[in-house]
């Protein structure tokens, strides 16, 4: 039993640094400055590449317990090409709820890993119920900020282009009026018709006043949502 503990906790612990002098001297020192503020003036921030991550969530008797046995299996998720990217956690008296989010480098090697019988055989014996969720992030601010609740809505879309144009519509100066703060976006990566939208929390009641309006309802109707949206409200818990 505690073998298959020690297993499940190895896999879901998976689960962005002089002024005097000749002509001459002077030309050169002005050369120099000029390279040097031409070589600042092209400093820009880094391009955003997409990845590819697996999002797993499920409940834990002992979070420190668990957090322990998660930093101590670092090997075993590279092998697997699953690397620590953010650790979340439930609100309030959901806070023994986990969220692990881990950058992955082949979607179809995580998946065979998670599908291996004797995982499933070590999850179901310990307890621990999670799916984990393979997604393609298409946008991601990593700009650092004060709030660290966040909520994430996913859901099922008849068209993502068409979705895309309706959730733009409503416009981020809309959403953050309404104390959400756009995060991250994520496709699905076997149906890229599931989209997953992360925002930075401001205001909390606010944020679910908005999330609950019929406005925001019309706008998921009109943008073709056909499933019931999972909403999750969670607080960064750990960045790596």
């Amino acid at each position: 039993m505690k073998k298959n503990y020690f297993l499940a906790a190895a896999v879901f612990m998976m689960l962005f640094s002089c002024n005097s002098g000749s002509q001459n001297d002077q030309a050169k020192d002005t050369s120099a400055g000029t390279a040097t503020t031409d070589s600042m003036a092209t400093v820009t921030a880094p391009v955003f590449m997409p990845f590819d991550i697996v999002r797993l969530q499920f409940k834990v008797k002992n979070y420190a317990k668990w957090h322990e046995e998660f930093m101590s299996h670092d090997s075993t998720r590279l092998a697997n090409g699953i690397h620590k990217y953010v650790l979340d956690r439930g609100l309030g008296a959901d806070s023994n709820m986990v969220i692990v989010v881990s950058k992955i480098d082949d979607a179809q090697k995580v998946k065979a890993f998670y599908s291996s019988s004797q995982l499933k055989t070590a999850l179901h014996q310990t307890g621990i119920v999670g799916t984990p969720k393979f997604l393609h992030v298409i946008q991601s601010d990593t700009t650092e900020v004060s709030q660290d609740q966040r909520v994430s809505v996913t859901h099922h879309v008849k068209d993502f282009d068409a979705w895309k144009k309706v959730y733009d519509s409503e416009g981020k100066d809309t959403r953050a009026a309404n104390g959400l703060i756009d995060r991250a976006m994520a496709r699905g990566i076997e149906d890229p018709n599931i989209v997953s939208v992360v925002f930075v929390i401001t205001d909390m009641a606010k944020a679910k006043a908005r999330i609950a309006s019929p406005d925001l309802k019309k706008l998921m109707t009109d943008g073709g949502v056909d499933s019931t949206p999972e909403i999750l409200f969670y607080r960064i818990a750990e960045k790596f």
